[in-house]
């Protein structure tokens, strides 16, 4: 008994050492209406850079298919185009990558961080110097080389996540996401040191109307809403000192992964946006949850004062389904689909 006191006693300070993680679920799986986070549509000007950053750099699986006329007809482009797909093959985030005209609008030139739509995408990462080594081997540079955050987890308490900014092409930025000792925001393969997109981040200018849409329409809960600072143009967005923003990560109930960040810039920080959000403008173009009720989604909407569109055509590796877009304040779109088996 003596012993064994003694060992706990000793792996107390360890135990406390280790904070609380604000991110963990609040709430069951069995009462979300809608999925965490599905898939993403990156839309490029330049497939063979794209592929690269997603297959070699970030090591996912490929799988390619023609698009559906109805889908290519809803997203602005002609014909049939190639999707190829990347995936994980436990989780994450699917990336659908569609290319187009390489001189078509860009909603994020420059990568420039205050624009409105997405922003980008984080994957999680076992230690991002080698992760650093193996994206930089694929010719992709880093914003700001390796970087750290300090974020919340309660009263009196924080933690520091360590992150890499890589720019993808299009005008995508890619977090590598080190959380040290916390639980990591994805299933990381042990082979390659990173795992499958595990949220995406997006610039609103509207955090309110952002709330409402995710938490009201879709039902994501809220586990993070703080404000947050640069330090810096040297940080990761480069953006000047001390430009402040909102900060809020939304998932779905019982989800560890799949979520949402968004971000909204105080005091004139943002700038307006230069091109159409959403389908044909080159950068993510698309944010997709999957739904158990479309019907449920409409009326939440209608409730919370937002338009929906009513979409039907077929998705890559799921089939026919109906959809509703939603949009952001900006315009950009969520497309909320559900699968249709009475369609042919």
């Amino acid at each position: 008994m003596i012993r064994l006191l003694a060992l706990l006693l000793t792996a107390a300070p360890l135990l406390a050492a280790t904070p609380p993680d604000p991110l963990a679920p609040k709430s069951s799986a069995a009462d979300a209406l809608t999925s965490p986070l599905a898939a993403v549509t990156h839309l490029t000007g330049d497939p063979a850079s794209a592929a690269r950053f997603y297959g070699t750099a970030m090591g996912m699986n490929r799988l390619d298919f023609r698009m559906d006329a109805g889908f290519a007809r809803a997203m602005g482009l002609r014909g049939r185009p190639l999707v190829m797909r990347f995936t994980r093959p436990v989780d994450g985030v699917a990336v659908d990558v569609v290319a187009v005209d390489s001189d078509g609008p860009n909603a994020r030139p420059a990568w420039q961080a205050r624009l409105p739509g997405v922003l980008g995408l984080g994957f999680p990462s076992a230690g991002n110097e080698a992760l650093d080594a193996r994206v930089r081997a694929t010719g992709f540079a880093s914003n700001a080389g390796l970087t750290s955050i300090t974020l919340p987890c309660g009263e009196g308490c924080s933690y520091r996540v360590g992150e890499v900014h890589y720019r993808a092409p299009d005008g995508v930025l890619a977090l590598g996401i080190d959380r040290g000792s916390m639980k990591p925001v994805g299933v990381i393969d042990v082979d390659a040191g990173v795992g499958g997109p595990a949220y995406a981040s997006i610039v609103v200018s509207d955090a309110g109307q952002a709330k409402r849409l995710l938490g009201e329409v879709l039902g994501f809960e809220l586990r993070r809403e703080t404000e947050l600072e640069t330090s810096g143009p040297s940080g990761g967005l480069g953006l000047p000192r001390g430009t402040r923003f909102a900060f809020q990560q939304w998932y779905a109930p019982g989800a560890v992964s799949g979520y949402v960040i968004v971000m909204a810039y105080r005091g004139g920080g943002g700038l307006p946006g230069v091109a159409k959000l959403g389908p044909p403008t080159r950068g993510i173009a698309l944010l997709s949850v999957a739904t158990r009720d479309l019907d449920a989604i409409a009326a939440r909407a209608t409730a919370a004062g937002m338009r929906t569109e009513a979409k039907a055509y077929a998705k890559p590796a799921i089939g026919p389904v109906r959809a509703l877009w939603l949009r952001t304040a900006d315009g950009f779109p969520i497309e909320v689909y559900r699968a249709d088996p009475e369609a042919d």
